[in-house]
């Protein structure tokens, strides 16, 4: 291997090589144009039955076409896939900037001899990358130094990690892009990129997998059930349509009924007619849209959350984010700033050092060796790349670095809890050990002091651990030894120092812990740090009350499962964790029947962060965690954690608006069209009308109510369980008294003999139909106002969601335009001021009526909800007595 291979690549090689063999960029899916989309929609059962009927009507009415009504049913169904089309592609390109924004992610390189930060996409064959645990490998690349162990489970789909090796077999060193360092550092030379990687030339296929969100297959499930029932209300439409027609217009002659069904051409007119009334139900009954307005909400929403830190990897994740009531969170990073300094080191006399005053040579070139060497990180430049915070605070707590020849390096892992380095110094080797307190105290018999090693008082030393992680501050132990040890801590290691590292809480944290409290999560620290240190910050940010439990990782792997589960709710902090105490943690709760959060940013963090419900992964944090976790937190703040539960629960409230609405109106549509048969009146409202209004109760609706804004009181409200149905008592209960209601009021205003002797009913049926169908949009507005808000207030966080006031105005302008100048196309005839006027007035009920629901609503359900909670505690007080008994 040549030097310039080693050293890495310069400027001018790395250009000549991209030229060559590309850069590091994975060939992306082909998008679908805009045009595509539209005749995806056009391939759409409802409008493939619009198109089909308006061929049979064409070839039957040729010499009698209604032209005007043909053209506009084309238009209206050209606005609507025009407009669903550009919904799709909006959802598509909101989905495909988040997947940009998680694609791009920096990887350690050297360059011109110099360790450099560069975007994964920017390497080329030959660079040298160096790999730390927790990374991604960002090529195909041939390891030359260190050692790994490789999750390749991207590429072959084996779950367990695979050693790697320099100078062996094939298989032994070569390293594959996709895959993640589960353990080891080393570095490696790239020799394949982007589409002549391995990954590469399955790209394509990874790109193409998408699958449906629970939610969003329960919805489907239930936009299916409704269409069944909208083709069963249409085939009785049709077939009472066909009854009165040939039969009961017969006078049940039979004669006559043979004549009408021997003419052909008779038959074939009210059979259109009979298929055209069956289409106006089909069309307001199927809610075609509701898919659709899902892919709308979510993408939307995604996209708000990226803006406040909230990276959604899986949409399943803001969906359970809303259901979440217990959470695990990690301190340092997510309630601490994560961004610890080292403010001093103590040696075994107890004098301290805070990096700046003279020590002597030896303390000074043994501290020195521990901190750099002892070190997952490398400096680039002025700045300092891998390891984590800890590592690189003590790296740059002492600004002057010895040199030393590594032999070998064990780096730092959860469960051993230190890291250890031998190294050529000075001629002879050298072991040095960084960790744990207690477990580099219980190897340690002397120390030194002042460049003389004398004997330890290990008892002193662990009063001064115990006193500064009472106060907060993480504690590390750091000692030597002459030889070398390579698998385990050697034993008669000589104690150095002690480092102290402040980390700071958050600003936020305690507001954070506060209103999770209140939205009903129970916040749980589980940290690898000492428990006084743990404790001492969970009670600094409230997470502590009368009753919790602080318990570290050694005596909660003593405590039988049926404890946890008994006690789950008042474990407050779980300190000195191990990656298994997590899965536990997670397994037992989900047990119990609890929706589990946990937070991560390690390699040993991803078994969690993939078993719980959601898994948020810290932006900070390794690939192997982000690849694991649901959503990802890019400013590691528990604030942020928040707003995705807000987010989760905005959603899941925005869906069943949006289901609220459209069923209250397929209640009246539907309810109007089946009377309009005993009303001796066959289309209430014609084709070309329903698809008006189905496109305002699609298209429209889910636009406007995929706008609505987080509000802050869905915090105070209980989680929403994951078996939760979509329809609640007091939805269907809204639903039946407002479509009642409005079923009601569109009949009344057919049937009134009042109404139809002053519209000349029976001389010309258009001026009353006109007014008819002005009544029924204006309430359709009103109701939608009404179903937006389940509050008392109605216009609670109305103007936040500004889109919704646009649409509805919108709604209104091109209402009024149809009236007057629809003629014959809608049939529409226009109307005065006075019947306008009561019109609108009549539409305008549906307040006062849906404000008196609102309030009955609420007290019974108050009511009910209160005799269930006492029922509950009797049983309770029951039961215990019953256990007092025994």
């Amino acid at each position: 291997m040549t030097r310039t291979e080693y050293m890495g690549l310069t400027d001018e090689q790395a250009a000549k090589s991209r030229e060559e063999h590309g850069a590091n960029i994975y060939q992306r899916a082909k998008r679908k144009s805009f045009m595509r989309h539209i005749l995806d929609n056009l391939k759409d059962p409802i409008i493939r039955i619009l198109i089909a009927a308006m061929f049979v009507n064409l070839i039957f009415t040729f010499r009698n076409i209604n032209w005007a009504e043909n053209i506009g049913i084309v238009t209206a169904i050209a606005v609507s896939t025009v407009v669903s089309a550009l919904s799709e592609r909006g959802s598509e390109k909101a989905f495909e900037k988040i997947r940009e924004e998680e694609k791009k992610y920096t990887v350690q390189v050297l360059r011109n001899g110099k360790p450099a930060t560069l975007c994964s996409e920017d390497l080329v064959v030959g660079d040298c990358i160096l790999l730390f645990a927790g990374g991604r490998i960002p090529a195909d690349a041939e390891l030359i130094e260190g050692s790994l162990r490789v999750d390749q489970s991207a590429i072959n789909g084996e779950a367990k990690p695979a050693k790697k090796t320099p100078g062996g077999k094939k298989n032994e060193r070569d390293l594959y892009a996709g895959s993640l360092i589960v353990e080891g550092e080393g570095k490696a030379i790239v020799r394949s990129v982007g589409e002549h990687s391995v990954y590469g030339q399955i790209a394509r296929e990874i790109q193409n997998e998408s699958e449906a969100s629970p939610l969003k297959k329960r919805l489907t499930k239930l936009a299916s059930a409704i269409t069944k029932i909208g083709y069963a209300a249409a085939a009785i439409v049709a077939l009472t349509y066909l009854f009165n027609t040939f039969v009961i217009d017969s006078d049940f002659d039979r004669v006559l009924i043979l004549q009408k069904l021997t003419n052909l051409r008779f038959t074939a007119m009210h059979l259109i007619k009979a298929v055209t009334i069956a289409v106006t139900v089909i069309v307001v009954a199927v809610p075609e849209g509701l898919p659709m307005m899902i892919s709308v909400i979510l993408s939307s929403n995604m996209k708000k959350m990226t803006k406040n830190n909230v990276l959604v990897r899986k949409p399943v994740g803001i969906e359970t984010a809303g259901c979440m009531n217990i959470l695990f969170t990690d301190k340092t990073g997510t309630l601490t700033t994560g961004a610890p300094v080292v403010s001093a080191c103590i040696f075994a006399d107890g004098e301290r050092f805070d990096g700046k005053r003279k020590l002597d040579e030896t303390t000074r070139k043994l501290l020195d060796l521990s901190l750099h060497a002892n070190s997952s990180v490398v400096r680039s430049g002025e700045k300092t790349a891998g390891g984590n915070g800890t590592e690189r605070a003590l790296f740059e707590f002492m600004k002057q670095e010895e040199r030393a020849q590594i032999i070998n390096k064990i780096p730092f892992d959860s469960k051993r809890k230190y890291s250890s380095c031998t190294l050529i110094f000075e001629g002879k080797k050298l072991t040095l050990c960084k960790g744990a307190p207690e477990l580099i105290l219980e190897k340690c018999g002397t120390c030194l002091i002042k460049g003389t090693v004398r004997s330890l008082d290990k008892q002193e030393i662990a009063l001064i651990v115990k006193k500064l992680s009472k106060e907060g501050k993480r504690v590390l132990a750091i000692s030597y030894r002459s030889g070398e040890y390579s698998s385990e801590m050697p034993d008669n290691m000589v104690f150095l120092a002690i480092a102290v590292l402040t980390d700071g809480l958050r600003a936020s944290a305690k507001d954070a812990v506060r209103d999770l409290e209140t939205a009903g999560v129970h916040t749980v620290m589980i940290t690898g740090d000492a428990l006084e240190t743990a404790e001492s910050v969970a009670r600094e940010c409230g997470m502590i009350r009368e009753g919790s439990i602080v318990i570290d990782g050694k005596d909660l792997s003593n405590k039988t499962d049926s404890w946890i589960k008994k006690h789950i709710d008042d474990i407050a902090v779980v300190a000195r964790a191990m990656p298994n105490d997590k899965n536990r943690l997670v397994r037992l709760c989900r047990e119990k029947g609890l929706i589990v959060g946990m937070t991560g940013d390690g390699v040993n963090d991803a078994p969690a962060l993939k078993n719980a419900d959601v898994g948020f992964a810290m932006g900070s944090g390794s690939e192997i965690a982000k690849e694991a976790g649901d959503i990802i937190i890019l400013d590691n703040d528990l604030k942020s954690i928040v707003q995705a539960l807000l987010y989760g629960r905005t959603i899941f409230k925005s869906i069943r608006k949006f289901i609220t609405f459209q069923l209250i109106m397929n209640v009246c549509a539907v309810g109007i069209t089946l009377l309009g048969q005993t009303l001796g009146i066959d289309q209430p409202v014609t084709v070309l009308q329903m698809l008006w209004v189905n496109m305002i109760m699609d298209t429209l609706g889910g636009l406007a109510f995929a706008g609505e804004q987080p509000m802050r009181f869905y915090l105070k409200e209980r989680p929403i369980t994951r078996e939760e149905p979509i329809l609640t008592l007091q939805m269907i209960v809204q639903i039946l008294i407002m479509g009642a209601y409005g079923l009601t009021m569109c009949a009344l205003m057919l049937t009134n003999k009042v109404l139809r002797w002053v519209y000349l009913f029976s001389i010309d049926q258009t001026p009353l139909l006109t007014a008819f169908f002005a009544l029924f949009i204006f309430t359709g507005v009103a109701i939608c106002f009404t179903a937006r808000s389940e509050r008392i207030n109605i216009c609670k966080g109305l103007f936040k969601n500004k889109t919704f006031l646009w649409i509805m105005a919108l709604i209104v302008v091109i209402q009024i335009t149809i009236l007057y100048n629809g003629g014959k196309t809608f049939r529409c005839a226009g109307m005065n001021l006075t019947t306008a006027v009561m019109t609108a007035c009549a539409a305008l009920t549906v307040f006062p009526v849906d404000f008196v629901r609102r309030i009955v609503t609420k007290t019974v359900i108050g009511l009910l909800e209160k005799s269930k909670r006492k029922k509950n505690a009797v049983s309770r007080n029951s039961a215990k007595a019953a256990a007092r008994s025994g």
